[in-house]
């Protein structure tokens, strides 16, 4: 059975009572839009649209760079066409990888000379090192060298020095032995003198009496000098005896 429409508002009557009213009052926007702007205003219109679209999804971090990508690529590709965004794309990313390739080289070539200067400064380490471990070693010899030389040296001494604190302690012993031994001498002689028949017989009064009494008192003191000098002329003969006279060296 069909239906009269007599005006506009039996039409949109109808259209309400169907629940198409704000479908087709979108597609009469839509197309009195398209009546009023040209193709140059509609393009113009589109790519005002998807620079909006980019900037939105540039603001809106929730939506991720893949958001931020697909709207740039659109842009891209409804401006300058595919193969020209293409173009321009590959240009860009392989500026950018030259760029990136330039900046690691330099970082690259950088670390090479200071990998270069560190390793020149291991070695120099470890020739430093090993020259003073042999300088260590050396020193080592020549320091137990030095203290065998320096044991070799104060060893004597110190048995010189024994030695002589001996020797002198047995020269002071006999020294006083001697003195007492010439002390018992001269007492002799006293006893001599008073014991004896020295005075009653006046033997104080011959000459030669006293040439003994005085012979008798130098004898402790000539006794040295005569030792010393007996024994150098001793020497002196044996060394005339035994090296300068001529001796037969076939014998």
């Amino acid at each position: 059975m069909g239906v009269e429409l007599t005006s506009d508002g039996d039409l949109q009557q109808v259209l309400a009572n169907s629940g198409q009213n704000n479908k087709v009052m979108a597609m009469m926007a839509k197309l009195q839009t398209r009546l009023n702007c040209d193709s140059a205003c509609q393009r113009q219109r589109e790519r005002k649209r998807l620079e909006n679209n980019l900037q939105t999804a540039k603001n809106r971090l929730d939506n991720g760079p893949g958001r931020v990508k697909e709207a740039e690529n659109a842009l891209g590709v409804f401006v300058g066409g595919t193969k020209t965004y293409h173009n321009e794309q590959l240009t860009r990313y392989t500026t950018e990888a030259t760029t990136n390739k330039n900046a690691k080289l330099q970082t690259n070539k950088a670390h090479m000379q200071e990998l270069t200067a560190l390793t020149t400064s291991h070695d120099a380490e470890l020739l430093y090192s090993s020259r003073m471990i042999e300088l260590q070693e050396r020193l080592k010899k020549d320091n137990k060298q030095l203290q065998i030389d320096i044991d070799n040296i104060i060893g004597p001494t110190r048995t010189d020095d024994r030695r002589m604190v001996y020797e002198t302690s047995e020269s002071e012993h006999l020294l006083w032995i001697r003195k007492i031994f010439v002390l018992i001498y001269y007492l002799i002689l006293l006893v001599y003198l008073f014991t004896s028949r020295f005075f009653a017989d006046k033997k104080y009064l011959k000459w030669k009496i006293w040439l003994y009494i005085i012979l008798y008192i130098l004898y402790p003191f000539m006794i040295d000098f005569l030792s010393r000098n007996l024994i150098s002329l001793y020497q002196k003969i044996d060394y005339v005896v035994n090296n300068k006279l001529p001796r037969n060296v076939y014998v």
